[in-house]
Order: C-alpha cells, then sequence, then structure tokens
C-alpha cells in the first residue's frame, strides 16, 4: 500500500518530532529549510502529497542520490540535505510519531 501524507501537515509533524528530541532552533531551521526546497520541487511536479520516493527523487535531482554516497568525504551541504529528507522516513522517526500522537499519517 503506497503511504501518502500531506505536504503541510507532514512538515509540521517533523518539527515536533524534533523538538521532542531537543534539537537545537538552528538544526530546526536548517530541517526546515531543506524541507522548503523540497516543497518546491513537489510543487513544480504537482504533488501535494508526499511520498518516500518524491523524497529519493528530490535527493537524486538535488544531490546525485545515491551516487554522492560515494564520495568522501560528503560535504556537509550534501550531508544536511539527506539527512533532512531521510527523516521523513526514519521509522523512529515519523512512523514513531504517528504511533505515539496518531497524526503524521493520515488514514
Amino acid at each position: 500500500m503506497k503511504r501518502e501524507i500531506r505536504y503541510s501537515k507532514l512538515c509540521e509533524d517533523v518539527e515536533q518530532f524534533l523538538i521532542s528530541l531537543n534539537y537545537s532552533e538552528g538544526a530546526i531551521r536548517a530541517h526546515k529549510r531543506h524541507l522548503k526546497k523540497l516543497g518546491e520541487f513537489l510543487e513544480r511536479k504537482g504533488i501535494a502529497n508526499y511520498n518516500v520516493v518524491d523524497g529519493l527523487a528530490y535527493l537524486h535531482e538535488t544531490v546525485d542520490y545515491p551516487d554522492v554516497l560515494k564520495t568522501s568525504p560528503l560535504s556537509g551541504e550534501n550531508r544536511a540535505i539527506i539527512r533532512a529528507i531521510r527523516v521523513l522516513k526514519i521509522p523512529a522517526g515519523i512512523a514513531l510519531l504517528f504511533q505515539q500522537t496518531g497524526t503524521a499519517i493520515p488514514e
């Protein structure tokens, strides 16, 4: 089954999740900046509901993911972009938030 999440709701849930993990304001701003760019990508593609495949497509277009992982060392900016998008699919991330609160993934 394909799981899609309304993008705007996803951004709110990610921010709350990062706050719950005591991320610094700077780290949260960085995640939000990268998620904003993801949102622009989704808008360009006409996508309103986020799916993990969309995040992978964004990473591929933006940083040539997964090939970029072969570079050593990975640049700080590329690492931050990948981390911000990966948090959207980490089971201990959004899925855990959904299990705990019933939000993040609509029916």
